[in-house]
């Protein structure tokens, strides 16, 4: 065991000597993150929605069900929004019990005052009561403003039509009385808090495989590896130390790279949790321990890093691009998507995901555990059959 300790030691420091290796490893993820982070323009939801409220103070005591006006407007407020922007519209009462599921995927949230439709005497009398309110997800703002356009010209349509008493020219005047706040909010599934936990899955991916993978490679060439095999350290105990030394750097880089994300893309990491940093250390090693032994089911074969490389990135980048790193899965097709979320670089995603972003820990997302678990084992038995010294 101290052989093991000594050797790892000296691993780490000779790994940390190496300032490529640093850039690579620790700081490029980074700027790889706060780059993708700061052009956040798509919603991560699967399902994503603008919902549309008429809101009415709880005091009053009209009924308690949408009038046919308000259907009306709000059908044709749906309709508009969805050949415009298409996306779906959700619309409901705010008195009705609330569904808590009902706003998960909401990219914006818009609040009609019912007042607007039903009592332009109180509106004209009060007309800061009368107010419509977007709440939109701060990747949207364009959609929100289309959205204010949308809602906008379907309340004039709207008034003119009922209100024909009012006249045309007082009908324009309390129209554009109507006050329009616009409210910008970090959602749960704004594209930072969801890229954040991505990229540093990627990372463990990538060291885990090219890191192990070009190093063994290198000593098997060299014949170092061979010569270290007559030794009384033992292979065994190097090659452990080995594991060692990349399952460290994968902890330090995880770490660095979530707090990279709460500090420059203000990324909604309960860091200050001791629990958050247990979990997200024992999926960072179980996940490290699949791509590290990936790494060496690559590197047995391979006779030298020319033989490494095109293999190793036949197995990365189709990781990387199909398992939601930088775009949800949902947007690709269903065969495909049905295809990727069994890659172990899906799991693990998931995995970070729900840990930053739900707050879930390991044991509650059991299907994304089980399948890095099942990875682990047939990854490390193909690595077992494969693995040569020379």
């Amino acid at each position: 065991m101290k052989l093991f300790f000594a050797l790892t030691i000296i691993n780490i420091k000779m790994y940390f000597r190496n300032k490529q290796g640093i850039f690579w490893t620790l700081f490029f993820p980074g700027f790889i993150m706060i780059i993708f982070g700061f052009q956040s323009v798509f919603s991560v939801s699967e399902n994503p929605q603008i919902s549309v409220f008429i809101s009415e103070n709880p005091s009053n005591n009209s009924q308690q069900k949408l009038t046919e006006k308000e259907e009306i407007l709000l059908n044709n407020i749906s309709n508009d929004i969805k050949n415009i922007l298409g996306i779906k519209t959700i619309y409901r009462l705010t008195n009705i019990t609330k569904n808590q599921n009902y706003e998960e995927d909401s990219i914006i949230r818009v609040n009609i005052s019912r007042d607007i439709i039903n009592n332009t005497s109180l509106c004209e009398k009060i007309s800061d009561s009368c107010k419509v309110i977007f709440t939109y997800d701060e990747s949207f703002k364009k959609d929100s403003l289309t959205s204010k356009i949308i809602i906008e010209k379907n309340l004039q349509k709207i008034i003119l039509e009922n209100y024909p008493e009012l006249g045309s020219n007082n009908a324009t005047k309390y129209i554009n009385s109507i006050n329009y706040i616009l409210n910008d909010e970090k959602s749960k599934n704004n594209y930072k808090n969801w890229i954040v936990p991505g990229i540093a899955a990627m990372a463990i991916m990538q060291t885990g495989i090219f890191s192990v993978g070009f190093t063994l490679v290198r000593l098997k060439r060299t014949g170092t590896l061979r010569r270290i095999k007559a030794t009384p350290a033992g292979a065994s105990h190097f090659l452990a130390a080995q594991i060692a030394t990349r399952g460290i750097v994968i902890l330090l880089q995880t770490y660095l790279l979530l707090l990279l994300g709460k500090v420059f893309l203000g990324a909604d990491i309960n860091i200050s949790n001791f629990i958050f940093w247990v979990n997200i250390t024992i999926i960072s090693l179980i996940g490290g321990a699949v791509f590290i032994g990936l790494g060496l089911a690559i590197s047995g074969k391979s006779r030298s890093e020319d033989t490494l490389a095109p293999v190793a990135n036949l197995i990365v980048f189709p990781m990387m691009i199909l398992s939601g790193i930088f775009f949800p899965v949902s947007s690709l097709p269903n065969w495909l998507s049905n295809f990727t979320q069994f890659f172990p670089l899906s799991f693990l995603a998931n995995l970070m995901r729900s840990t930053t972003m739900d707050e879930l820990q390991i044991l509650s997302s059991g299907i994304q555990t089980i399948g890095l678990i099942v990875w682990f084992v047939i990854i490390f038995l193909i690595a077992i059959k494969l693995f040569e010294w020379e």
